[in-house]
């Protein structure tokens, strides 16, 4: 049994060193068929042949260039609908929000400055109001006082339905106007009770 094995082993390594010797003889000899065939293609007893390869060539490739170019002269003719509805339905909504993102924040800078020119227009309002009382040598906590007053006597229905109290009121708002000077938020002179109207 041995020396089956020993043969097998020794056929293995020929086959090996067959198969070894091959690839590198073909290697080298591609080598050389690469350099050969190369020259032989840059030389001019290459051109009858390749003359006769172009004209094969083209032969064989007039038929399909006819057809291309019969096909790039065709006009085109895409359907652009389902291009444009497919950037509509990406980029709409994106568009939308971004509007509405600055709408909004317009809307809130109009708010906003409308806010402020309201209390601006109070603010001034409320100063040059004190600054009228201040110049007439009205304490703004009287004048206050003397608005409510004034109001209070300028409702009817409370006027008619406690005329004790309304005349009081009016008493005191003739006493505070003789100490003041005359001078009340209406620009009239104190109260005088002889002067009542007609109707």
């Amino acid at each position: 049994m041995p020396e089956w094995v020993e043969i097998a082993v020794l056929a293995a390594a020929w086959v090996l060193s067959l198969v070894w010797g091959l690839l590198i003889v073909a290697r080298r000899a591609g080598k050389l068929g690469v350099r050969f065939w190369t020259a032989w293609l840059m030389s001019k007893e290459a051109d009858p042949y390749m003359d006769r390869v172009a004209e094969r060539v083209m032969v064989k490739m007039e038929p399909r260039l006819s057809g291309f170019e019969d096909r790039i002269n065709q006009p085109v003719q895409l359907d652009l609908l389902p291009i444009v509805a497919m950037v509509e339905d990406r980029l709409a909504p994106r568009f939308a929000s971004e509007v509405d993102r600055v709408r909004t924040f317009i809307d809130g800078k109009i708010g906003w400055v409308k806010k402020v020119g309201k209390e601006t227009g109070e603010f001034v309002a409320e100063r040059a109001g004190e600054a009228a009382l201040a110049e007439a040598g009205i304490d703004p906590a009287e004048s206050e006082l003397l608005g409510e007053l004034e109001a209070t006597l300028a409702d009817k229905e409370w006027v008619a339905e406690h005329r004790a109290g309304a005349f009081g009121l009016r008493l005191l708002k003739r006493e505070w106007a003789k100490s003041k000077g005359g001078i009340t938020l209406t620009g009239r002179s104190g109260y005088n009770p002889g002067r009542r109207r007609r109707k």
